[in-house]
Protein backbone atom coordinates (compact mmCIF):
# COMPACT_ATOMS: atom_id res chain seq x y z
CA UNK A 1 0.00 0.00 0.00
CA UNK A 2 2.56 2.42 1.08
CA UNK A 3 4.59 1.65 -2.07
CA UNK A 4 1.84 2.71 -4.39
CA UNK A 5 1.17 5.61 -2.65
CA UNK A 6 4.94 6.58 -2.94
CA UNK A 7 4.84 6.04 -6.85
CA UNK A 8 1.11 7.60 -7.20
CA UNK A 9 1.66 10.78 -5.56
CA UNK A 10 5.65 11.14 -6.21
CA UNK A 11 7.10 14.17 -4.87
CA UNK A 12 3.86 15.44 -2.52
CA UNK A 13 4.14 12.60 -0.25
CA UNK A 14 6.33 12.34 2.70
CA UNK A 15 7.44 9.37 5.32
CA UNK A 16 7.85 10.14 9.15
CA UNK A 17 8.97 13.27 8.39
CA UNK A 18 7.89 16.57 9.81
CA UNK A 19 8.43 19.97 7.95
CA UNK A 20 7.33 22.93 9.00
CA UNK A 21 4.43 23.83 6.84
CA UNK A 22 2.85 20.38 8.47
CA UNK A 23 -0.68 22.15 8.26
CA UNK A 24 -0.32 22.07 4.06
CA UNK A 25 -0.32 18.01 4.58
CA UNK A 26 -2.80 15.47 5.20
CA UNK A 27 -1.72 13.21 7.89
CA UNK A 28 -2.07 9.30 8.08
CA UNK A 29 -0.39 6.28 10.35
CA UNK A 30 -0.01 2.85 9.04
CA UNK A 31 -0.26 -0.37 11.50
CA UNK A 32 3.44 0.18 12.28
CA UNK A 33 2.47 3.44 13.14
CA UNK A 34 4.88 5.32 10.45
CA UNK A 35 3.66 8.88 9.92
CA UNK A 36 2.36 9.80 6.36
CA UNK A 37 1.88 12.84 4.92
CA UNK A 38 0.33 14.07 1.77
CA UNK A 39 0.11 17.30 0.03
CA UNK A 40 -3.76 18.57 0.56
CA UNK A 41 -4.21 19.97 -2.88
CA UNK A 42 -3.18 16.38 -4.64
CA UNK A 43 -5.81 14.74 -2.57
CA UNK A 44 -9.30 14.53 -3.35
CA UNK A 45 -12.19 13.74 -1.35
CA UNK A 46 -12.55 10.46 -2.86
CA UNK A 47 -8.98 9.56 -2.08
CA UNK A 48 -8.84 10.37 1.27
CA UNK A 49 -11.97 8.37 1.52
CA UNK A 50 -9.68 5.06 0.12
CA UNK A 51 -6.50 6.09 1.94
CA UNK A 52 -8.89 5.84 4.86
CA UNK A 53 -9.59 2.15 4.90
CA UNK A 54 -5.58 1.35 5.01
CA UNK A 55 -4.44 4.11 6.84
CA UNK A 56 -5.50 6.13 10.06
CA UNK A 57 -6.41 9.65 9.51
CA UNK A 58 -4.41 11.50 12.40
CA UNK A 59 -5.00 15.40 13.30
CA UNK A 60 -2.01 17.33 13.25
CA UNK A 61 -1.74 17.54 17.05
CA UNK A 62 -1.24 13.81 17.14
CA UNK A 63 1.62 14.29 15.09
CA UNK A 64 3.94 15.10 18.18
CA UNK A 65 2.13 12.29 19.86
CA UNK A 66 4.92 9.37 20.74
CA UNK A 67 4.21 5.67 18.44
CA UNK A 68 3.14 4.31 22.07
CA UNK A 69 0.51 7.24 22.61
CA UNK A 70 -0.68 6.62 18.79
CA UNK A 71 -0.78 2.61 19.67
CA UNK A 72 -2.67 3.14 22.70
CA UNK A 73 -5.14 5.52 20.97
CA UNK A 74 -6.05 2.95 17.99
CA UNK A 75 -6.05 0.03 20.73
CA UNK A 76 -8.81 2.06 23.06
CA UNK A 77 -10.87 4.55 20.10
CA UNK A 78 -10.59 2.44 17.10
CA UNK A 79 -13.61 0.61 16.18
CA UNK A 80 -11.73 -2.44 14.46
CA UNK A 81 -8.75 -2.55 16.95
CA UNK A 82 -10.40 -5.54 18.71
CA UNK A 83 -9.56 -8.02 15.64
CA UNK A 84 -5.83 -6.29 15.69
CA UNK A 85 -5.50 -6.66 19.53
CA UNK A 86 -3.02 -9.34 19.60
CA UNK A 87 -0.73 -7.72 17.48
CA UNK A 88 -1.05 -4.73 18.85
CA UNK A 89 -0.62 -5.60 22.11
CA UNK A 90 3.10 -7.82 20.99
CA UNK A 91 3.88 -4.22 19.61
CA UNK A 92 3.89 -3.32 23.56
CA UNK A 93 5.92 -6.26 24.24
CA UNK A 94 4.94 -5.72 28.32
CA UNK A 95 5.65 -8.79 29.82
CA UNK A 96 3.90 -9.28 33.65
CA UNK A 97 2.90 -5.48 33.46
CA UNK A 98 -0.56 -4.43 35.03
CA UNK A 99 -2.58 -1.46 33.57
CA UNK A 100 -5.15 1.14 35.18
CA UNK A 101 -7.13 2.79 33.19
CA UNK A 102 -8.69 6.34 34.57
CA UNK A 103 -10.53 7.96 31.98
CA UNK A 104 -11.27 11.48 32.12
CA UNK A 105 -13.89 13.99 30.69
CA UNK A 106 -13.85 17.83 30.38
CA UNK A 107 -16.92 20.03 30.34
CA UNK A 108 -15.59 22.19 27.84
CA UNK A 109 -14.00 21.80 24.79
CA UNK A 110 -10.15 21.48 25.91
CA UNK A 111 -7.23 22.63 23.61
CA UNK A 112 -4.18 22.85 26.09
CA UNK A 113 -3.22 18.91 25.87
CA UNK A 114 0.72 19.09 25.90
CA UNK A 115 0.04 21.47 28.98
CA UNK A 116 -1.91 19.19 30.92
CA UNK A 117 0.19 16.29 29.85
CA UNK A 118 3.09 17.79 31.66
CA UNK A 119 1.14 19.13 34.43
CA UNK A 120 0.31 15.38 35.26
CA UNK A 121 3.90 14.41 35.19
CA UNK A 122 4.27 16.70 38.56
CA UNK A 123 1.33 15.10 40.06
CA UNK A 124 1.67 11.09 39.49
CA UNK A 125 4.41 9.15 40.79
CA UNK A 126 3.47 6.10 38.64
CA UNK A 127 4.58 5.60 34.98
CA UNK A 128 1.44 6.67 32.90
CA UNK A 129 0.71 7.13 28.89
CA UNK A 130 -1.94 9.89 28.20
CA UNK A 131 -4.52 9.76 24.87
CA UNK A 132 -7.37 11.80 23.89
CA UNK A 133 -10.53 10.73 21.85
CA UNK A 134 -11.58 14.33 21.16
CA UNK A 135 -10.78 17.80 22.79
CA UNK A 136 -13.07 16.39 25.81
CA UNK A 137 -12.16 12.97 26.98
CA UNK A 138 -9.60 11.15 27.27
CA UNK A 139 -7.29 7.79 29.24
CA UNK A 140 -4.32 8.20 31.63
CA UNK A 141 -2.89 4.30 30.75
CA UNK A 142 -1.04 4.29 34.49
CA UNK A 143 1.32 1.20 34.10
CA UNK A 144 2.93 -0.83 36.92
CA UNK A 145 4.53 -4.14 37.39
CA UNK A 146 2.76 -5.57 40.08
CA UNK A 147 -0.62 -6.02 40.96
CA UNK A 148 -1.34 -4.94 43.97
CA UNK A 149 0.69 -1.25 44.12
CA UNK A 150 0.97 0.05 47.06
CA UNK A 151 0.96 3.61 45.35
CA UNK A 152 -3.05 4.72 46.20
CA UNK A 153 -4.85 7.69 43.96
CA UNK A 154 -4.55 10.90 45.39
CA UNK A 155 -8.34 12.36 45.04
CA UNK A 156 -7.12 15.95 45.26
CA UNK A 157 -4.86 15.44 41.68
CA UNK A 158 -8.03 16.15 39.59
CA UNK A 159 -8.87 19.33 41.75
CA UNK A 160 -5.59 20.57 41.40
CA UNK A 161 -5.93 19.89 37.17
CA UNK A 162 -9.53 21.82 37.81
CA UNK A 163 -7.73 24.43 39.77
CA UNK A 164 -4.85 25.03 37.47
CA UNK A 165 -6.63 25.07 34.21
CA UNK A 166 -10.10 26.32 34.96
CA UNK A 167 -11.79 23.75 33.90
CA UNK A 168 -14.45 21.11 34.94
CA UNK A 169 -13.39 17.61 35.20
CA UNK A 170 -14.74 14.58 36.16
CA UNK A 171 -12.58 11.57 36.53
CA UNK A 172 -12.87 7.74 37.12
CA UNK A 173 -9.93 5.35 38.16
CA UNK A 174 -10.65 1.99 37.44
CA UNK A 175 -9.39 -1.62 38.43
CA UNK A 176 -6.41 -2.80 37.71
CA UNK A 177 -6.10 -5.01 35.04
CA UNK A 178 -2.70 -7.76 33.37
CA UNK A 179 -1.97 -6.48 30.13
CA UNK A 180 -3.44 -9.55 27.55
CA UNK A 181 -5.92 -10.32 25.21
CA UNK A 182 -8.69 -9.15 27.92
CA UNK A 183 -7.50 -5.71 28.37
CA UNK A 184 -9.52 -4.00 25.69
CA UNK A 185 -12.91 -5.63 26.53
CA UNK A 186 -12.27 -4.22 30.29
CA UNK A 187 -11.51 -1.20 29.04
CA UNK A 188 -14.53 -0.73 26.89
CA UNK A 189 -16.68 -1.91 29.87
CA UNK A 190 -15.11 0.66 32.42
CA UNK A 191 -15.83 3.28 29.86
CA UNK A 192 -20.02 1.94 29.38
CA UNK A 193 -19.94 2.69 32.97
CA UNK A 194 -18.68 6.17 33.35
CA UNK A 195 -20.29 7.21 30.12
CA UNK A 196 -23.49 6.01 31.86
CA UNK A 197 -23.09 7.96 35.09
CA UNK A 198 -20.66 10.49 35.28
CA UNK A 199 -23.44 12.66 34.48
CA UNK A 200 -24.89 11.90 38.45
CA UNK A 201 -21.61 12.87 39.87
CA UNK A 202 -20.72 16.13 39.25
CA UNK A 203 -19.38 17.26 42.87
CA UNK A 204 -16.84 14.88 43.35
CA UNK A 205 -13.78 14.78 40.36
CA UNK A 206 -12.36 11.47 40.99
CA UNK A 207 -14.70 8.81 41.09
CA UNK A 208 -13.73 5.06 42.06
CA UNK A 209 -15.52 1.70 40.93
CA UNK A 210 -17.59 1.64 44.63
CA UNK A 211 -18.54 5.37 43.57
CA UNK A 212 -20.27 4.52 40.14
CA UNK A 213 -20.84 0.84 40.33
CA UNK A 214 -24.64 1.09 42.85
CA UNK A 215 -25.42 4.14 39.93
CA UNK A 216 -24.66 1.98 37.36
CA UNK A 217 -26.78 -0.41 38.59
CA UNK A 218 -29.87 1.76 39.19
CA UNK A 219 -29.82 2.91 35.59
CA UNK A 220 -30.50 -0.45 34.30
CA UNK A 221 -33.97 -0.29 36.04
CA UNK A 222 -36.76 1.26 35.05
CA UNK A 223 -36.83 4.70 35.72
CA UNK A 224 -40.49 4.36 37.44
CA UNK A 225 -38.92 1.63 39.32
CA UNK A 226 -36.53 4.37 40.82
CA UNK A 227 -39.54 6.32 41.35
CA UNK A 228 -41.88 3.62 43.14
CA UNK A 229 -38.88 2.17 45.15
CA UNK A 230 -37.74 5.67 46.32
CA UNK A 231 -41.34 6.42 47.13
CA UNK A 232 -41.69 2.89 48.96
CA UNK A 233 -38.51 2.91 51.26
CA UNK A 234 -38.03 6.94 51.72
CA UNK A 235 -42.20 7.32 52.70
CA UNK A 236 -42.60 10.48 54.89
CA UNK A 237 -38.65 11.59 54.93
CA UNK A 238 -38.73 11.94 51.14
CA UNK A 239 -39.65 16.11 51.25
CA UNK A 240 -37.35 16.36 54.29
CA UNK A 241 -34.17 17.58 51.90
CA UNK A 242 -31.88 18.63 55.10
CA UNK A 243 -32.43 15.29 56.60
CA UNK A 244 -31.81 13.14 53.33
CA UNK A 245 -28.81 15.04 53.36
CA UNK A 246 -27.61 14.20 56.51
CA UNK A 247 -28.30 10.90 56.07
CA UNK A 248 -26.37 10.71 52.92
CA UNK A 249 -23.20 12.46 54.43
CA UNK A 250 -23.64 9.90 57.27
CA UNK A 251 -23.40 6.92 54.65
CA UNK A 252 -21.07 8.22 52.36
CA UNK A 253 -18.75 8.79 55.46
CA UNK A 254 -18.91 5.34 57.19
CA UNK A 255 -21.70 5.41 59.36
CA UNK A 256 -19.16 7.56 61.28
CA UNK A 257 -21.67 10.64 63.00
CA UNK A 258 -18.42 12.96 63.60
CA UNK A 259 -17.18 12.49 60.44
CA UNK A 260 -20.42 13.27 58.81
CA UNK A 261 -20.96 16.41 61.29
CA UNK A 262 -17.95 17.92 60.35
CA UNK A 263 -18.33 17.38 56.43
CA UNK A 264 -21.84 19.52 56.86
CA UNK A 265 -20.32 21.73 59.59
CA UNK A 266 -23.14 20.53 62.44
CA UNK A 267 -22.52 19.80 65.68
CA UNK A 268 -22.24 15.53 66.91
CA UNK A 269 -25.30 15.48 68.57
CA UNK A 270 -27.61 17.00 65.54
CA UNK A 271 -26.37 14.88 63.26
CA UNK A 272 -27.28 11.99 65.68
CA UNK A 273 -30.64 13.19 66.41
CA UNK A 274 -31.37 13.26 62.54
CA UNK A 275 -29.80 9.75 62.57
CA UNK A 276 -32.34 8.61 64.94
CA UNK A 277 -35.50 10.50 63.33
CA UNK A 278 -34.73 9.03 60.49
CA UNK A 279 -34.79 5.72 61.90
CA UNK A 280 -37.93 5.97 63.76
CA UNK A 281 -40.18 7.22 60.86
CA UNK A 282 -38.54 4.83 58.54
CA UNK A 283 -37.85 1.75 61.15
CA UNK A 284 -35.42 0.80 58.80
CA UNK A 285 -31.98 0.86 60.96
CA UNK A 286 -29.51 2.81 58.83
CA UNK A 287 -26.54 1.70 61.52
CA UNK A 288 -26.94 -1.88 60.41
CA UNK A 289 -24.77 -3.28 57.04
CA UNK A 290 -28.53 -4.41 55.29
CA UNK A 291 -29.83 -1.19 56.31
CA UNK A 292 -27.22 1.16 55.34
CA UNK A 293 -27.58 -0.03 51.49
CA UNK A 294 -31.34 0.05 51.38
CA UNK A 295 -31.17 3.33 52.11
CA UNK A 296 -28.09 4.93 49.99
CA UNK A 297 -29.71 2.76 47.29
CA UNK A 298 -33.13 4.41 47.75
CA UNK A 299 -31.17 7.70 48.33
CA UNK A 300 -29.88 7.11 44.80
CA UNK A 301 -32.89 6.18 42.98
CA UNK A 302 -34.79 8.94 44.77
CA UNK A 303 -31.60 11.25 42.97
CA UNK A 304 -31.95 9.97 39.59
CA UNK A 305 -35.72 9.80 39.46
CA UNK A 306 -35.44 14.02 40.07
CA UNK A 307 -33.42 14.67 37.21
Amino acid sequence: MLERLKDYYKGAIIINTLPDNQEDYQWFADETNSIIGIEKQTISEKDFAIISLFLTPITNETLHFSSEQRLWQKLLFQKNAEEQVHALLEQINKANTFIRFIQFHIREPFFEKLAFEEALYGLLSSQFIIVWKDNQYGTIIEIYEEQNPEQLLNNHIFDTLISDFYVSITAFAGRLYPLDSTLISSFHWENQIFQTVRQYNKNKSLLQMEDILPRFLLNEIKQETHQQFSQQILQDVSEDKELLTTIRAFLEYNMNVSLAAKKLYMHRNSVQYRVDKFIEKTGIDIKSFKGAVSIYLALLAYEQASI
